[in-house]
């Protein structure tokens, strides 16, 4: 597939914003480009030796095996022990393979986070098995959703994810129930990944007046 000019802008601008999530995140660390192997792979990077993030084409079975082989070789390897189904063929292709450049064994064993941004789709089976590895977790994004970053705009506010300590202060003095809420599935609360119970400090400015402090917790959707 032949990419125009406005797809790589979209990606150059992608790029740019992923690497801001994750100084928002204050995610130490040296970014190194990396190459996994597989036609949908766009580009990779790793941030210091716990975080990769990945652009593909689509999340399907194939790419997520071969995302989970440079964090996870031996999971790969049991998920392929495991799966007696027809689908296991898209598994077996990765199994052993090493799909990184200029990564030791060591360092590609110490991912604990994936970001996935994929262009066009992610299959209801690689939405479902994302959710089953333990010791790492993974958060897919729509490219749409990281070529425009969700805190720029001047109608968001300020948002500061609360430490331990502070974030009880706050439950303490209102009581955690009593809280404004902020759903995981907020773009704010996705930039800066908070988890269920986290608490922010929102600040809204109004020019020369005098700005309005709020809280807001993380809860997950109602269904």
């Amino acid at each position: 597939m032949q990419h125009t000019d406005g797809d790589h802008a979209c990606l150059a601008h992608a790029q740019i914003n992923i690497k801001r999530m994750l100084d928002a995140r204050c995610i130490a660390g040296v970014d190194q480009d990396v190459t996994i192997a597989g036609d949908d792979f766009l580009w990779a990077m790793t941030r210091g030796t716990a975080y990769l993030v990945v652009f593909v084409t689509d999340i399907n079975k194939k790419t997520l095996m071969a995302v989970m082989d440079f964090c996870r070789p031996e999971v790969t390897a049991e998920l392929n022990d495991a799966n007696n189904t027809s689908d296991a063929v898209d598994t077996l292709e990765f199994k052993g393979m090493n799909p990184t450049e200029c990564i030791d064994a060591e360092y590609k064993h110490n991912t604990t986070h994936c970001i996935i941004v994929y262009r066009n789709k992610c299959t209801p089976t690689a939405a479902k098995e994302m959710q089953s590895f333990e010791g790492i977790q993974i958060e897919p994004f729509k490219m749409d959703e990281v070529v425009v970053c969700p805190i720029d705009s001047k109608l968001v506010p300020e948002y500061h994810l609360l430490d331990n300590t502070e974030a009880q202060r706050v439950r303490d003095k209102f009581g955690e129930s009593r809280l404004p809420t902020i759903l995981t599935t907020d773009p704010v609360q996705r930039y800066y990944n908070g988890k269920v119970g986290d608490i922010y400090l929102v600040i809204a400015r109004f020019g020369a007046l005098q700005a309005e402090y709020k809280y807001r917790v993380v809860r997950e959707p109602t269904t």
